[in-house]
This record gives C-alpha cells, sequence and structure tokens, in this order.
C-alpha cells in the first residue's frame, strides 16, 4: 500500500482554499470551527506582512496540458510541521511551482536568510509573486518549467503536488541529474503527496511519511547517494 492510497476527496470550497491546501481535513464547511477562522485570520494576518494583500484562494491552471496542476496556497499552520528543523543555515530552498510566494512569506517570518529560489510555470502569477518579494534580495522567481530550470545548489525541494505523475517522474529523474553535476544533500518536501509512489518505487530515494498535525499526507524524501 502506497502512502497516499488511503487519500480521500479534497474539498475545494471557499474555505477550503482559504487554509491553502484546498482540503479542510474530514470537516465539511458547514461545520468550520471557529479555530478553523482564527486559522484564516492568522494566515491573513501574515500575508498582509509581507506583501500587503490576502494569497489565499486557488487558481484554475493555464497549462494543464504541460501537467501543471491548479495553483493552491499552503497553510502556514501546516509549514512549521513540513519544515521542522531540516533547514540548516547554507541550505537553498527550492519552492517547485511557488504560486503567490506563500511559502517563502513564512520562511521570511521565521527569520530565515537562507537563498531561496521560486520556480512558477505561469507567467502572470510569476511576475505577481516577485513583485511582492522584490525587496528581500535573497530571493529569485524563476518564469518555467521545472524540468528545465532544476537549481543545481538547490539542497531543499518543496513541493504541494504542482503537476501531475508523469511530470513528477521526470522531476525525479532531473533531480538525479542534477545531484550527479553536483553532489550533495537532496531532500524533498513533499505535501499533499499524491504522486509518493514515484520516489517509492525507486530505490535511490528515501522516503519517510510525515503524519502528526497536518492535514494532508506529506512525506519528507532524500536522495540515497551510494545509489546514484
Amino acid at each position: 500500500m502506497t502512502l497516499v492510497s488511503g487519500l480521500k476527496s479534497r474539498n475545494t470550497g471557499v474555505l477550503g482554499r482559504a487554509f491553502g491546501g484546498n482540503a479542510i481535513g474530514d470537516r465539511g464547511t458547514d461545520h468550520v470551527k471557529i479555530a478553523d477562522l482564527l486559522l484564516i485570520l492568522k494566515n491573513a494576518c501574515l500575508d498582509f506582512r509581507y506583501g500587503g494583500r490576502f494569497l489565499a484562494g486557488s487558481r484554475k491552471t493555464r497549462f494543464a496540458e504541460a501537467g501543471a496542476e491548479d495553483t493552491a496556497n499552503s497553510s502556514y499552520a501546516e509549514l512549521g510541521a513540513l519544515f521542522g528543523d531540516r533547514i540548516g543555515e547554507r541550505d537553498v530552498i527550492v519552492d517547485v511551482g511557488c504560486g503567490k510566494g506563500r511559502v517563502f512569506n513564512w520562511l521570511l517570518s521565521r527569520g530565515r536568510a537562507n537563498r531561496m529560489i521560486g520556480i512558477e510555470l505561469d507567467p502572470e502569477i510569476a511576475e505577481g509573486c516577485r513583485r511582492r518579494l522584490r525587496t528581500y534580495t535573497n530571493i529569485r522567481i524563476i518564469t518555467g518549467n521545472i524540468l528545465e530550470n532544476v537549481p543545481d545548489n538547490g539542497t531543499i525541494f518543496y513541493l504541494f503536488n504542482p503537476f501531475h505523475e508523469m511530470v513528477m517522474r521526470s522531476f525525479a529523474e532531473e533531480l538525479k541529474r542534477s545531484y550527479q553535476r553536483n553532489k550533495r544533500e537532496i531532500t524533498v518536501i513533499y505535501s499533499n503527496c499524491l504522486f509518493c509512489h514515484v520516489f517509492e518505487e525507486d530505490p535511490r530515494w528515501i522516503v519517510t511519511p510525515l503524519e502528526a498535525g497536518l492535514r494532508l499526507p506529506a512525506a519528507i524524501i532524500r536522495i540515497r547517494p551510494e545509489s546514484i
């Protein structure tokens, strides 16, 4: 059984999108608790702190034929559990399908001064993210396909299920090629990991499921250097 074999259908309601992941766990929108509304408010406050606007809400992709998923936003409440203490001072953090850049907001709010790179396929969304974060010299937003833009200095790659299975397979192969060009530790933080089996089936990757405190399935994936 793979990590996400029991994943339920995602909720695409307004409140679900406000949480950033198109899901509210097992609770329907008719039974949202006060704690959920407070979480939305906290998300909004952090959004406004870095860029002056609310970033919640999904956006239909214009690049479905390229295997892209709709643009969504990670929930700040989830990111602490996802990143944990995995970031070192020298890590280069890559947000694959960075969208509006909420992950960068969270990293900045934690005082992170690491070099950060966002890869976004949609030029309009990428430009909006670039303008919003233009004052932060440690952040670079690249417009383009990740398969053609894997940074060879990237050490932590964050994904919120940005594309379909075939693209995920190609991405995993590109990461291995990048490792060959520049041997280093590579960690993939994969939230909403619908295609985690791509890595689970490949002995060159070490997959560790994350469970505690998360609404959606997630995994930490590391390259196995001795197998490349």
